[in-house]
């Protein structure tokens, strides 16, 4: 790994923003891999380095977190990240709400469902989420938050 990846990487991670700037105008990737072989992207959200991750996207930094074949960088939010943070940050940059976001054809709304979050449950349906999509197995949103008892949830996603 170069010197300028390294640096990069460490930047997002520390959420430093003006490094990242320097950096990319400098030519850096903003879709390379940290010295983990972990995406710029993913540690952005991962860490909730919300500069970092708008920095990223201005530079060409991919919202469907595909590189390398990852998983969406919405999945890695609601797959560990801070949802509460960085959901209305990554919807504000035009991360596709819409998209399944594992092998089950989960999307987020789905996650928010199920786990009850309604104030994300709402951004994604502000922001155009699919009330009616459905998993793999037929499930849609509703029905996974009344699965879960979640029946205010599983109202608003009707």
């Amino acid at each position: 790994m170069d010197e300028v990846a390294e640096v990069l990487g460490w930047a997002v991670y520390d959420d430093d923003a003006d490094t990242v700037r320097r950096l990319l105008a400098g030519g850096a990737d903003p879709n390379g891999v940290d010295d983990d072989d972990i995406p710029f992207m993913e540690t952005a959200v991962s860490r909730c380095s919300s500069g970092a991750l708008r920095v990223l996207v201005e530079y060409g930094g991919r919202l469907d977190g595909t590189t390398g074949g990852r998983r969406p960088l919405l999945y890695c939010l609601v797959a560990g990240g801070d949802l509460r943070t960085m959901l209305p940050v990554l919807v504000e940059l035009g991360a596709d709400v819409r998209q399944p976001l594992n092998s089950h054809g989960w999307t987020a709304l789905h996650f928010a469902a199920a786990y009850g979050d309604m104030r994300s449950a709402r951004l994604l349906l502000d922001a155009g989420a699919d009330p009616a999509a459905r998993t793999l197995n037929g499930l849609t949103p509703a029905d996974m938050a009344m699965g879960n008892g979640h029946h205010d949830v599983a109202w608003r996603c009707r």
